[in-house]
């Protein structure tokens, strides 16, 4: 019998909870849209928000489940190539201002690819002990898929800005009533502090800097 400690028993059940919010999070911005909505890209520079839900699945698949699942197989080995964005080594990708191009598969498909990585991805989070490289990749990989959260809402708000219908992401909420108070100075006292990660584990985009703030 293999006995782990308590610490990183808690911390292999963080990760998952995480997990499992991010993810959630994920579709959370996208139920809102109509599947039309999902396959629209604009330009170049943007990327359809079927294209951003299947990519941060792929990257789950690619970088943590084949290679540290046993028996793991691919949903559909075709999505390799459909879903790969610029990680050159992962091998070959569709080009990425034709990522608009793909009716197929459709975005039910891909929620369904979700569903089956994260099935996948559950059983792999529950091993004990949870090695400790692979607490470092899913972190990764989380992280990765916050950044593509937050590109899926520019995105889409682009694709609404080019329809003549003035489409909406959400209708705005009323302001409560309320009465603006007056202005007034502050004073405020400064200090510097550093900012993001200072230790040499693996980060995603997370750069060390030294920023001032008010105290």
């Amino acid at each position: 019998m293999t006995m782990t400690h308590p610490a990183a028993d808690a911390i292999a059940v963080e990760l998952l909870h995480r997990f499992r919010r991010v993810r959630a999070r994920t579709e959370e911005i996208a139920e809102p849209l109509a599947p039309e909505d999902c396959v629209v890209q604009t330009m170049q520079d943007i990327s359809p928000t079927k294209w951003h839900l299947a990519h941060v699945t792929w990257f789950f698949e690619t970088f943590v489940l084949t290679p540290h699942l046993a028996g793991y197989r691919p949903l559909d080995e075709r999505y390799a190539f459909l879903f790969n964005s610029y990680y050159v080594q992962a091998g070959p990708r569709h080009a990425r201002d034709q990522r608009g191009y793909i009716s197929r598969p459709t975005v039910s498909e891909v929620y369904a690819y979700r569903a089956w990585v994260d099935s996948h991805m559950q059983r792999l989070l529950e091993m004990e002990p949870l090695p400790a490289l692979l607490q470092e990749l899913v972190t990764i990989g989380l992280n990765h898929e916050q950044q593509h959260q937050e590109l899926m809402v520019t995105d889409i708000k682009h694709v609404f800005s080019v329809n003549p219908l003035r489409p909406a992401y959400h209708e705005r909420r009323p302001s409560p009533p309320s009465e603006v108070p007056p202005i007034n100075w502050l004073t405020l006292s400064w200090e510097w502090i550093i900012s993001g990660m200072r230790a040499t584990t693996i980060r995603y985009a997370a750069p060390t800097r030294v920023i001032r703030v008010s105290t």
